[in-house]
Order: structure tokens, then sequence, then C-alpha cells
């Protein structure tokens, strides 16, 4: 625990600090898993005081979701050994050890191991520890050793020996998700973003590629991610303590949920929305105006600077908020971006919205729709030039549908389209975590 002290009290990125975790604490431990026995009492009792550590340290909400926090980084998780979880599989594959190795002395070990007459041995500890993973172990051929089988919805896994630390991952992970699948008020964002076919795999993984993000900034987007904000309908529904009303606090006309606070406020929408909006598009504006030589260099993604209305030169020109002026009389005729591209004479609408996670695909069709007759003007003023829409949407956290990353990939530089998007997001999310902190000023 000294380990973690120091390592939690450090001015670390949440990254580091999880890989110091990872590697400078749990190395230590990792030693002596395998030949010790251990109640689970004891190894519970520890990672309890991991997490109290961790919520001192302002780095994970007390009643954020435990699985989450053991969780791969890829899916969404925090990516956080755990003590118990780490000794059941140190036995697994000291069992695997013994059971495959070739040396000779080995061997006595195999036999000791499997001739015991006690209750406890490393091989039914072993079993016992697989079960629990849902992981079968076959002994084929004593000299071959055990083998792994394991199986999921779409596919099977089959390891012996060293490749089995692949199955023994997956397998963990995939424990993990049933395990936070199953909690209804925690878990159900995650497990609607798991099962979704049309949001990205990789939106729940981006902020794993964010080296340098602060560990409050994580917890943050974990407690909004586990909806475990201090709203009234929290307190109401979750937490069952009565509260005088559940009207929001801002406009008090709707019940004061995260999905209302976040993204569905008439009170916030003129200013909070807009600026999280205005955040993320410049990122991906500048990245345009750099592509075009209309400025010399690209500000940071946080950069507090406002672009200018319009940018021009003898081939592009771009607009920031302007109107289109048409002949006809067309209601919605000021999108967010517009390129004008006089070489190749093409007219791009570049439209961009953050939204709700379960509405991504529903906020694109009414953007498409929206500015529909503003596309069939411009191609009967422009007859000879090709109009199109790109509607640019994510969710208040950054997660984007599949086929956004391909779009970008016609506006910007394709080598450039990865860090755009990241720098997107990390604009978005954070915007959202101000949205989120405004509200935590209100309730205290």
């Amino acid at each position: 625990m000294k380990r973690l002290h120091l390592i939690w009290s450090c001015p670390l990125s949440d990254t580091n600090r999880i890989t110091a975790t990872n590697a400078y604490a749990f190395g230590k431990l990792n030693y002596f898993l395998p030949v010790i026995t251990c109640k689970l009492q004891y190894l519970q009792s520890m990672d309890r005081d991991i997490r109290k550590l961790l919520t001192e340290n302002g780095a994970r909400h007390p009643n954020a979701s435990i699985p989450s926090l053991h969780l791969d980084k890829k899916l969404g998780g925090r990516g956080i050994k755990s003590v118990e979880q780490e000794y059941k599989l140190a036995k697994i594959k000291t069992m695997l050890h013994i059971t495959y190795a070739k040396d000779n002395h080995m061997q006595y070990v195999r036999q000791h191991e499997h001739n015991k007459k006690v209750h406890r041995s490393i091989v039914k500890d072993a079993e016992k520890y697989a079960q629990e993973f849902g992981i079968a172990l076959h002994l084929a051929d004593e000299a071959d050793g055990y083998s792994l089988c394991y199986e999921t919805e779409t596919k099977a896994y089959a390891a012996v020996g060293k490749s089995a630390n692949v199955v023994l991952k997956t397998a963990v992970n995939n424990n993990l998700q049933q395990q936070i699948a199953q909690q209804p008020w925690q878990g159900n964002i995650m497990k609607d973003a798991w099962i979704s076919e049309s949001l990205d795999p990789s939106s729940l993984a981006w902020l794993s590629r964010w080296k340098t993000c602060p560990s409050p900034t994580v917890a943050a987007i974990e407690e909004i991610r586990q909806q475990i904000l201090p709203t009234r309908m929290y307190y109401s529904a979750k937490l069952q303590q009565q509260q005088p009303t559940t009207k929001c606090r801002f406009c008090g006309k709707k019940d004061e949920t995260v999905y209302h606070v976040l993204s569905n406020c008439d009170a916030l929408s003129p200013s909070d929305y807009v600026a999280r909006h205005n955040a993320g598009l410049k990122c991906l504006f500048f990245a345009l105006l750099k592509k075009h030589n209309l400025i010399d260099r690209t500000p940071a993604w946080y950069s507090p600077g406002k672009p200018s209305p319009v940018y021009e030169n003898q081939t592009i020109k771009l607009t920031w908020d302007i109107p289109i002026f048409t002949e006809g009389v067309i209601q919605h005729n000021r999108p967010d971006v517009v390129l004008w591209d006089k070489e190749k004479r093409k007219i791009v609408i570049l439209e961009m919205t953050v939204v709700w996670f379960s509405t991504i695909q529903e906020k694109k069709a009414i953007k498409d729709q929206k500015y529909a007759s503003l596309r069939a003007e411009l191609k009967r003023q422009y007859s000879d030039h090709d109009i199109s829409q790109i509607s640019v949407v994510f969710d208040i956290l950054g997660g984007h549908d599949r086929d956004l990353k391909q779009q970008l990939r016609t506006l910007v530089k394709p080598m450039n389209v990865e860090r755009v998007m990241s720098n997107m997001q990390k604009a978005i999310a954070v915007g959202t975590t101000r949205i989120a902190q405004k509200l935590k000023y209100l309730t205290k």
C-alpha cells in the first residue's frame, strides 16, 4: 500500500498512474501469488483499500462500478488490476506451468499436486477459479498438459501453454462485461455501446489514447457514463432519498436526469451546449484551414481562440457560422461550416451536433433532412457544382458512428484523421465534464 500511496499522490496523468500501479505495485505481488495460499476475504479487503485510496485522491467516485475499474481500457474500463483476480489467474497459470513444463523435476511436483488428498491444492484451486471465469480445463494428454477452452457467443478459444494468456484475458474481460451489464443503473450505457451495431467500437477506447488526461477528468467521465452525477433523480430513484422536487435546477421544466442536464436542457443550450459544440468543431475547422494553407499553424485543441467568419484564397473558401443567401427563401440556411472548392467545383456543407448516447443515428438523420432544402437550392443555383453534406455527430463523451472516420477522410488528410478526431473527442468530453461540474456546484 505504501507504493500505491506514493503513486496516487504524485502529479501524474491517469494513464501513468495506472501503468505504475499495475507494474510497480502489483509487480511485487506477482512474485508471491503463484506459491502462497490466501483467504479470498483478505484479498478482497486489499481491493477495498485500493478503491478507497483512489476515491481519496479524486480518481474515482465512491459509488462507481467495481467491475468497470478492472475492465480493459479498450472496452471502456480503467484497466486497474484486482488483487483477487490476479491471485486466481496466478493459480491457473501455475497449474498450467506445472502440467506442461518439460523439466524432469517438475514431474514430481505434478505428481504431488495431482495426488494430494487434502482439500486445497494448486490443481483444485485452479479448476475452481477457471470455472468462475467460464473456462474449461481439459487434461487430454499428461505429457502435453492442460488445455484451456473458452467459448463466447461469437467465437471459441483454445490454447495450451503460454498462449493461454490471451484466453485468460478474454475470459476475464467477458466476465467483467457480464457483471457490468447486470448493473441496471451504472452499466446501462456501456451495455448499449457494446451491443450497438452503429456505434464505432473505438468510441469507448479513445480515452486510452489520451495519455496526459488527469485522473479527476477520467473520474468525471466515468461518473457521466455510469449516470452517478448528483442529479435530483439520482438521489430520488437510485439512493431512495426524499427530494422536495425532481425538476431541473437550471430550467425547472423537466426531471433532472443526467440525460436532461447534459444534452436536453433549454437553459444550458444557448451557452454551455454551444461552447461544447464549438470547441469540438473548431478542431476540425482548423485542420481544414491548415490543409488548404489558409493558416500557418493549427492551434491546440484546448485553445480558447475563436475562428474568423470567413477564410478565402484563390482556390478555397471556408465559412464559419455564416448564412448562405439564395434566390429562394430557405428557413435553415446557416450551417456550421461550408467549404467552397473553386477548382473542383464542389460545395460541402459541414454540420455538427453533440447528442445523447442512444440518439446518434436519429440526430444524424434529422441534420441531413434539415438542410435538404438548402442543398436543393444550391444545386439549382450552381448546377455545375457537386453539392454534398457531412453530418458530424458525437455523443456527449466523444462516441461516434462507424461511418464518420471514412467521411472525414474526404475532408482532411487521411494521416491526420485520427489526430483530428481525438482532439474533437477531448474537447467534447471536457466540455461535458464542465457542465457536470456546474451541476455539482449547485448541489454543494
